[in-house]
């Protein structure tokens, strides 16, 4: 097996510094290390799957990381969901650090398109304890999700960024009353304040769609990427699709 490295090499292995950055940029950097560093460790299974994800997937930077994984869990630990719906999978960081959090006869599906990530996943998944509450269903998300039977606890979505709005109108009747949607990515590395691709307005539509929503009560935090937690306070009508 390949050496592991630590949790803080792995994670925060990042370019030098230039002279010329700001130094709020310098701060915000330090701050970053300051969370990680203060965070519970994940487990060393999560470490080996970060390490073989650079070496064997490309785009491995989509991986959640300690933060995001570490909070995850700690959501699913308080919300004690039975059904968990996880909208993008990669190579199943993010799911992993849920089900560490799940009573033995709870279950995560996982919608994923990537026929590599479905192989890479799949066969990571067996050497961990969790392997068989994790179900992997391979296809394109608004396909997929249409045969998955509610009520559902909790949705993780970090997914196709130009179809988050439809992502969450195709889940939302699916989610109980009380049921947590949340929501990775949502300030597109800054990009929701000026969107240019289809991708910033997708994220961005989201974000103002959810904030006039009254069928919900929501949080978006700007750790990371931002992440958006959406709590379900009333039923609503069927979803709308966006093109």
């Amino acid at each position: 097996m390949p050496k592991i490295l630590n949790a803080q090499t792995v994670m925060l292995n990042k370019k030098p510094l230039n002279e010329d950055h700001r130094t709020q940029d310098v701060l915000m950097n330090e701050l970053e290390r300051y969370c990680f560093t203060h965070t519970s460790k994940e487990p060393d299974y999560l470490l080996e799957l970060i390490q073989l994800s650079n070496e064997h997937m490309e785009f491995s930077k989509k991986i959640s990381g300690r933060i995001i994984g570490r909070l995850l869990k700690l959501l699913v630990q308080l919300s004690k969901p039975t059904t968990v719906l996880e909208i993008g999978t990669f190579t199943g960081y993010s799911a992993l650090s849920m089900a560490e959090a799940l009573d033995s006869k709870a279950r995560i599906y996982c919608l994923e398109s990537s026929p590599k990530a479905i192989e890479f996943t799949n066969s990571f998944l067996k050497k961990t304890p969790y392997h068989q509450q994790i179900t992997l269903i391979q296809g394109y998300a608004l396909e997929t999700i249409v045969h998955i039977k509610g009520p559902l606890d909790f949705v993780f979505i970090d997914a196709d960024k130009r179809n988050y709005q439809n992502y969450y109108n195709l889940v939302f009747n699916k989610v109980r009353l009380g049921g947590l949607i949340v929501i990775d990515n949502v300030l597109w590395e800054g990009n929701v304040l000026n969107p240019k691709k289809d991708s910033d307005f997708g994220v961005a539509k989201l974000n103002e769609q959810i904030k006039r929503d009254n069928r919900v009560e929501n949080i978006l935090l700007g750790i990371r990427d931002g992440l958006h937690i959406i709590r379900k306070t009333a039923d609503g009508p069927q979803p709308i699709l966006f093109k």
